[in-house]
């Protein structure tokens, strides 16, 4: 297959400067961490699909295992920011605990890729509108390169989609 070996955007991550005790910040940070459409889910469903995935279609594996590391970097990042702003990075989204059931638990490959297209495409879009909420324009760059990431692991997942062309029966 030809998809790039590229999960992430090029460069570093933006660091996090003159933060303050925000809880509204913190609120942003959290959904985007730990709930139920977040980082930690993101993780959850990715290793999965990775241990799902690698009886039957190893180079899906592969990439499923790929996106997660980054998910899981960007669960850092977050989790960092969150305790920078004030606010403690547990896994509750407020009084909800994290959940197993938030993973999509399909073992279909076409399933799995259009699950996580979406999903990915969604959280472009969640990071973008949460740069434009807060004030902090170093946390509104980082939230902007990790939307980024989030496109490459959409655009990944769709091109795998394509050159697999399930349609073809």
């Amino acid at each position: 297959m030809t998809l790039p070996e590229m999960y992430a955007a090029a460069g570093e991550y933006p660091e996090i400067e003159n933060a303050s005790r925000c809880e509204f910040t913190v609120a942003i940070l959290k959904k985007l961490y730990c709930s139920k459409k977040s980082e930690t889910t993101a993780v959850l469903q990715y290793v999965y699909q990775h241990l799902v995935a690698n009886k039957y279609a190893k180079h899906a594996a592969k990439i499923f295992a790929e996106i997660g590391k980054v998910e899981m970097k960007h669960m850092d990042l977050l989790g960092e920011a969150m305790i920078k702003f004030g606010g403690d990075p547990v896994f509750f989204y407020f009084d909800a605990p994290l959940s197993g059931s938030w993973v999509n638990y399909s073992k279909n490959l076409f399933q799995m890729l259009m699950t996580n297209i979406n999903d990915e495409k969604d959280a472009v879009r969640q990071y973008r509108a949460a740069a434009e909420k807060v004030k902090n324009e170093s946390l509104k760059l980082l939230l902007l390169r990790i939307a980024e990431d989030e496109q490459i692991h959409a655009d990944v997942q769709q091109k795998l989609l394509e050159e697999l062309d399930f349609w073809k029966a």
